[in-house]
């Protein structure tokens, strides 16, 4: 989704407005975590987790993309 973004002020020397800016929504809205997170070992794949959430919101207002971030450890795994 497309947001025009403007900023208008106002005083006792009068008003001005900025110029519009326009920005994608996915780029500045923040939202919720994702709720009810779940990482579990994938079975006959020990180097790999299978994670599970649910969207914070409903998907009918918007599609949520997220980035899946771990550090890496310097524990071998067994």
């Amino acid at each position: 989704m497309l947001l025009n973004i403007s900023v208008e002020v106002e005083n006792p020397l009068g008003k001005v407005r900025s110029d519009a800016v326009t920005l994608d929504s996915e780029y500045i809205v923040k939202t919720d975590p994702p709720k009810n997170v779940e990482v579990v070992s994938e079975e006959g794949f020990p180097t790999s987790l299978l994670v599970r959430w649910e969207h914070p919101i409903e998907e009918v207002y918007i599609t949520l993309k997220y980035n899946i971030r771990f550090p890496r450890s310097t524990i071998p795994v067994k």
